[in-house]
């Protein structure tokens, strides 16, 4: 197992939701290098002109009159061919220079935004993720999906097998996650621990369940042993939520509503996958507002169990 994890997916939304690299950069380097050339090219062509004009005539019985200023006219574009090649030089290595710069911030940037061990999105580029995703699926009134990912007994497995063989298999399940997001648009991120979120814009509850089945039976797969847990394997339990966004409504409730659902998942035995269906008490209770203003009501959340073969 590697403590890095190399995912395609999850690299295009870090580059979605991180600190865009500013495409100016390399412009602004060519832009040097091409003003540069151009101001050589220029000495140059006053220096083919000066030298042109100052060829003596052979007819010109003052040759010898202009022998000395064209001594020095020589001189001169000699001079200035110099500067004009070392200008070229200058500009290429600022470029160059420039470059290599905006090539390291936007390394220096992604790994701010990146789990180091699993090599996922983290917490803050998670929330950001959230936000962005959350506002669009309200603005179009899409489907938000949101999976809850919790590696099962992962504290005994630390004490059984020592803290590097847990983050060997924290790697692991990140990366097995990761290789099972396919859509662009789909990320996942450590939330902390053992804990992973995958968040899925415009994805129904049929869908989203669908996801985590692929993702809880990828990692049963792995065959990871852990003598500690009732399947004699690491496993994951699964929470899963799908909200159509409302406008009095954040993205934290569907965090809950995702967390409740996978709590409901290791009640039920673990190694499971767990949809809220508050989604639906929330859809409901919006219709009921439009309709005909009731009180505010607080949602209660049930839970529809997967049972996995």
């Amino acid at each position: 197992m590697v403590g890095t994890v190399n995912d395609s997916n999850n690299t295009h939304s870090l580059r979605r939701f991180s600190f865009r690299r500013d495409s100016r950069g390399p412009i602004a380097s060519n832009a040097i290098v091409a003003a540069g050339v151009a101001l050589a090219l220029a000495m140059a062509a006053i220096c083919a002109v000066v030298l042109y004009q100052s060829q003596p005539d052979a007819m010109d019985h003052t040759t010898d009159i202009y022998a000395l200023w064209w001594h020095r006219a020589l001189i001169i574009a000699a001079v200035m061919g110099a500067l004009a090649t070392a200008c070229i030089g200058l500009c290429f290595a600022f470029g160059g220079q420039l470059r290599r710069r905006m090539r390291a911030e936007a390394e220096l940037a992604m790994l701010a935004r990146t789990d180091g061990l699993t090599g996922l999105n983290n917490r803050r580029t998670l929330d950001e993720i959230l936000n962005q995703e959350w506002r669009r699926a309200r603005r179009n009134r899409s489907v938000f999906s949101l999976l809850f990912v919790d590696i099962d007994r992962f504290k005994v497995y630390n004490d059984t097998y020592g803290h590097q063989a847990g983050d060997d298999a924290l790697a692991a399940v990140a990366k097995c996650i990761g290789e099972n997001i396919r859509r662009p648009v789909d990320s996942a991120a450590r939330y902390g621990g053992e804990e992973f979120i995958v968040v899925l814009p415009d994805t129904s509850p049929e869908g989203a369940a669908s996801m985590a089945e692929r993702i809880r039976a990828a990692i049963v797969n792995l065959a990871i042993e852990h003598v500690g847990s009732e399947h004699g394997h690491v496993t994951v339990s699964i929470g899963a939520a799908s909200w159509t966004p409302q406008w009095d409504v954040d993205v934290c409730a569907v965090i809950r509503a995702a967390d409740e659902a996978l709590y409901s998942a290791k009640a039920t035995g673990r190694d499971m996958v767990a949809l809220s269906t508050a989604h639906q008490a929330n859809d409901k209770l919006w219709l009921d507002r439009q309709a005909a203003a009731p009180a505010k009501a607080e949602l209660q959340p049930v839970t529809v169990i997967w049972q996995c073969s």
